[in-house]
């Protein structure tokens, strides 16, 4: 049996994973791959491989075919068991305060002069690109039923919030988080930990990854006795 041109390309996106979500945002083909041999079948658009920190042998290929590596990533497992209510100043976001946070997303992520990600990276990404990805992360989040966002709220206003999305049943990954500066001391992403907890109200586990060298997040997620879950490299290579 014989396909056509348009029925094998399918069939190979197919194979190598092509990420939809990516490629309507970033407006070209946007293709996941977990080995080298996968970069043949790709003729055009961006490529991205995710490799284990221990891998060093496709991290050396990858270095090796001209791929540039733009973040590296810990990742955190947690085992939530405890529902114990969170203090008045933590609830459920309403549909009213979605501008609110998106002011706290521009603050936290765009105006931070520290903050520094892949999407930040000016060889594949517009600083407005930058921008829309993270408001659209927040925005499609506050909107699925399948996500959960809670705020921090005292006499000035909301000043801080955290969103998770359900991945499967009793399985939950964070999306997006942020604090204002003038809470900074309070504990808020801890509480807003309780609140989560508390409005999912049974034993889940919790999926949670910072830039590796976000060391105060880190250090917050050891005393909270997160499990180290992984530790990998992201690399990008745009074949034109």
């Amino acid at each position: 049996m014989r396909f056509g041109l348009a029925t094998q390309q399918k069939f190979i996106e197919l194979m190598i994973s092509r990420n939809e979500w990516m490629s309507s945002f970033y407006e070209d083909s946007w293709y996941e791959i977990e080995n080298i041999s996968d970069l043949t079948n790709i003729n055009k658009g961006m490529v991205e491989w995710r490799i284990n920190s221990n891998d060093y042998h496709n991290i050396e290929l990858a270095q090796k075919h001209n791929f540039t590596l733009v973040e590296s990533l810990i990742k955190f497992k947690t085992i939530i068991n405890n529902f114990k209510k969170p203090p008045s100043f933590i609830r459920l976001a309403v549909d009213e305060d979605i501008e609110v946070l998106k002011n706290i997303v521009k603050v936290c992520y765009f105006k931070h002069p520290k903050f520094y990600n892949r999407f930040k990276n000016l060889e594949f990404f517009t600083k407005e690109k930058s921008e829309e990805y993270y408001l659209k992360s927040l925005t499609n989040s506050f909107s699925s039923d399948n996500s959960v966002t809670i705020v921090a709220e005292d006499e000035d206003g909301v000043y801080g919030f955290r969103t998770m999305k359900k991945n499967k049943d009793k399985e939950y990954s964070g999306v997006v988080a942020g604090v204002l500066p003038r809470a900074k001391g309070k504990n808020t992403l801890k509480y807003l930990q309780r609140g989560m907890s508390f409005i999912i109200g049974e034993d889940y586990i919790e999926y949670n990854a910072t830039q590796l060298g976000n060391y105060q997040v880190i250090k917050n997620h050891i005393k909270e006795n997160r499990i180290l879950d992984k530790i990998e490299h992201i690399f990008y290579k745009k074949i034109k």
